[in-house]
């Protein structure tokens, strides 16, 4: 599968996402690289890694809805690198009907805690 291969950047010092790598100046190691998977969402967002997902799946043929967050991980068996909770996102025939953006993890993080405390 080819994809476009780009990145966005968490600025630590300013507090915000930065979609152009001009735009970090002399910041760049004050910053969280996350990688684009190469997906969209419904909403025909792009999906980085660090965002927090919305998922409606089919599990036994009822409809099943989730929110976890999208990680990157080459380790099997994750060989696809982006995965949501255990399945992999390139896979549809995992029952993953629909994926909406609802946050990240740095913009969000109240999301991420309740993510991490389930």
């Amino acid at each position: 599968m080819d994809r476009e291969i780009k990145f966005r950047a968490w600025d630590k010092e300013r507090k915000c996402m930065v979609y152009n790598k001009g735009a970090l100046g002399d910041n760049g190691e004050d910053c969280e690289l996350m990688q684009y998977t190469g997906l969209k969402d419904s909403n025909g967002i792009e999906i980085y890694e660090g965002d927090i997902v919305r998922v409606i799946h089919t599990i036994e043929g009822q409809p099943a809805f989730s929110q976890c967050i999208v990680r990157f991980d080459l380790d099997p068996p994750f060989s696809s690198g982006f995965h949501l909770g255990g399945a992999e996102m390139w896979k549809k025939s995992d029952g993953i009907e629909k994926i909406d953006v609802v946050g990240n993890v740095y913009e969000n993080p109240f999301l991420s805690e309740i993510l991490n405390g389930l």
